[in-house]
């Protein structure tokens, strides 16, 4: 937060800051038996109450990164065959 608040960071080195916390977080719960999930959701509310002026720009890289996946799976889904039944 204090490279942030110095100029030293850029919009998004920022957003893919915060969101490799999530990241981090499923990795190591993962390594130790727990549940990434959780943990990734946990680590992601934890960073997004503790961003301050940087939740907007997370909230809007979220965003944009949902609707760029939802294209891509929308697009994958369409130009794939349809599947046939073994009758």
């Amino acid at each position: 937060m204090r490279a942030a608040e110095r100029g030293w960071t850029t919009t998004v080195y920022e957003r893919l800051g915060l969101a490799a916390v999530a990241i981090i977080a499923f990795v190591a719960a993962d390594e130790v038996g727990g549940n990434g999930f959780i943990a990734a959701f946990v680590a992601g509310g934890a960073a997004g109450l503790t961003a301050g002026p940087l939740r907007e720009r997370v909230i809007d890289f979220a965003e944009e990164e949902g609707e760029l996946l939802k294209s891509r799976c929308s697009s994958s889904s369409a130009s794939s065959p349809p599947t046939r039944s073994a009758t």
